[in-house]
């Protein structure tokens, strides 16, 4: 207790109590296993009396009945006894159902019972560089759930600090136009044709695949206008800081989406049942459309927009002209991809 009178100049004890009174307190965590009479220098009842007044932050202690409650009584993080509300909590926010899934599963695999910062060190002790990634993003999510429900955040602070720093670099893959041309003819076989209307609208458009599948499963309900040569379907995904407004696609991945039938899951077509290895995932589609949009003189801000890499909140005026520039600049792009697929698949 750096700064405390009893140790300074060999003032007398008794003047602890001017001390805590005049010193801030944080927050009551580092005193809460504080077993004041077992401290020598101190009396006791000095220090009760001067820390008496003091209404230290209770977060839910009391008044919480549940889990939840339970581990907040005894300032403990465990995922255990909140797991039902945490749960709905993270749907409440507007997350898909696989990253809510993949949170969870990460901390019934690996655990998460927390009293103090070491116990965050060692949460993350021995996990490969992918387990950690996803394991930082459960935890935060994790404590972000507990702030909301009335606990402090000082507190949560601390913990938040021995977080380990996420290792993840920038992947700089852009596909080649060769091996672009070479998924597409494995794809073209009978037996993937549902998915294949997914890769091709991923490349067409550059959306995300949650954001694909979702324009395929809602076609019939969503305004879809046809431009010069090619399609443009008002979707208005927003997801947390991830935003679509539109979905742009040619006449050939039209025509495949009108023929996919039932709804797809996002799951199966994630799970890439029986691909060649080889065969280029979806995320770099969305790489490689940009870098060749950019290449056929695109400007970068409607490739961005065409893409869905615009902020939330543009301003209408913003977001009117960037809609006009897309229609304009869409169409190199578009014909561009016609021609490919028409050397591979015809």
């Amino acid at each position: 207790m750096r700064g405390c009178p009893s140790l300074v100049g060999g003032r007398p004890a008794k003047s602890v109590a001017l001390w805590a009174a005049r010193v801030q307190i944080p927050h009551p965590a580092p005193f809460q296993n504080l077993r004041l009479g077992s401290l020598p220098f101190l009396d006791s009842s000095l220090v009760h009396g001067a820390f008496a007044g003091l209404r230290f932050e209770r977060g839910l202690n009391g008044g919480v009945s549940g889990g939840l409650g339970r581990s907040c009584r005894g300032r403990v993080i465990d995922f255990e006894l909140v797991e039902d509300d945490f749960s709905l909590w993270l749907k409440s926010r507007g997350l898909s159902e696989g990253y809510v899934r993949q949170m969870l599963s990460c901390f019934r695999r690996f655990g998460a019972e927390i009293k103090g910062p070491m116990d965050v060190v060692k949460v993350f002790s021995g996990l490969s560089r992918g387990q950690k990634h996803k394991m930082i993003r459960a935890v935060r999510n994790l404590f972000n759930f507990y702030e909301a429900q009335g606990v402090s955040k000082a507190w949560l602070d601390v913990l938040r600090k021995n977080i380990p720093r996420d290792e993840v670099g920038v992947d700089l893959m852009v596909p080649t136009e060769e091996a672009i041309a070479e998924s597409l003819r494995k794809l073209s076989k009978p037996r993937f044709m549902r998915f294949f209307a997914v890769y091709n609208l991923v490349l067409d458009s550059g959306l995300r695949l949650v954001e694909a599948v979702r324009l395929i499963n809602s076609l019939s309900t969503v305004q879809v206008q046809r431009q010069n040569g090619f399609w443009v379907a008002i979707i208005g995904s927003f997801r947390g800081t991830k935003v679509a407004y539109f979905g742009y696609f040619t006449d050939y991945t039209k025509r495949m989406i009108d023929e996919v039938g039932r709804k797809l899951s996002y799951e199966t077509v994630k799970r890439k049942k029986g691909w060649d290895k080889d065969v280029i995932s979806y995320k770099y589609l969305r790489k490689f459309a940009f870098d060749k949009m950019i290449e056929l003189e695109v400007p970068e801000s409607v490739a961005d927009f065409i893409e869905g890499r615009v902020p939330k909140r543009i301003g209408a005026k913003h977001y009117m002209a960037l809609a006009r520039q897309a229609n304009k600049f869409y169409p190199r792009y578009a014909e561009y991809i016609t021609r490919l697929r028409q050397k591979v698949l015809n």
